[in-house]
């Protein structure tokens, strides 16, 4: 398929096919009984940033396995932020502290201030995790009264969620 004159016909051409085989690649990926294949699979359709597979990135955000539901939303989000809204509303009920972190996270990145009301009762979240992902995604949006939150964690003993801690004032740092 790819002779020593593949290269000298039209460049659009060659493109065009790539991606066809590329996006059938990503296709069959899903379908792999690995969960780390169709982790891979999601993730590189997002650093596509081809529209064209958004509905592979809503097949992955329904997998069993976390990861790929995770970095679905996530590559979501770089796509298309009407889609990425809608998606992150559902999984905000996953059953993944970090899939509902992450879709906080997307609620107000592709919402902004719509999406306060359906951040603000993850304050009260039963997991910590949760609870960080909603303060950062408010003070994101300019409610610095959740920052305390977090930095309250940076004083506790538990070295996962200062890490956590961390990693948020990171985000926040930028925003």
């Amino acid at each position: 398929a790819w002779g020593a004159n593949a290269f000298s016909a039209d460049p659009e051409a060659i493109v065009t096919k790539l991606k066809a085989q590329c996006f059938t690649l990503l296709q069959e990926s899903m379908t792999n009984e690995n969960s780390f294949v169709r982790s891979a699979a999601v993730r590189a359709a997002g650093e596509s940033g081809d529209s064209a597979l958004i509905g592979l990135l809503k097949k992955g955000a329904s997998d069993i396995h976390p990861t790929t539901r995770l970095f679905s939303l996530q590559a979501l989000v770089k796509i298309s932020a009407e889609d990425a809204f809608a998606l992150a509303k559902i999984l905000l009920n996953d059953s993944d502290v970090w899939v509902q972190g992450a879709a906080l996270e997307a609620l107000a990145e592709t919402g902004g201030k719509k999406s306060v009301p359906l951040i603000k009762p993850f304050l009260k979240a039963p997991d910590v995790t949760v609870r960080l992902s909603a303060a950062a995604s408010l003070y994101r949006l300019g409610y610095k009264d959740s920052l305390p939150l977090i930095l309250d964690t940076l004083k506790g003993t538990d070295a996962t969620l200062r890490y956590q801690a961390i990693g948020h004032l990171g985000k926040i740092g930028t925003a």
